[in-house]
């Protein structure tokens, strides 16, 4: 129910690579913001950085705490249009 920023995803145990797997590429980098309005969840935001499976393929840069308060921002402002719609 918070915001989270990821880097190196596809290093995470837990991170499931079924996806990523089928696309051909590797989840580097991931922000995810939960999306609330009329007092609940009702889904969420997410951006994501990735490479081509291939070890070789370069790393995209990861993201930063910038980018996690930008995206954090650009939500909020979404859930304030929708309460006042």
């Amino acid at each position: 129910e918070q915001a989270i920023c990821e880097n190196s995803v596809y290093q995470n145990a837990q991170q499931d690579p079924t996806l990523d797997r089928r696309l051909g590429v590797l989840t580097c980098a991931m922000i995810a913001v939960p999306l609330r309005f009329r007092d609940a969840i009702h889904g969420g935001v997410s951006c994501v950085r990735l490479k081509a499976a291939n070890p070789s393929a370069p790393e995209p840069p990861p993201f930063s705490t910038a980018d996690l308060a930008l995206v954090t921002d650009a939500v909020r402002e979404v859930e304030r249009l929708i309460e006042e719609g």
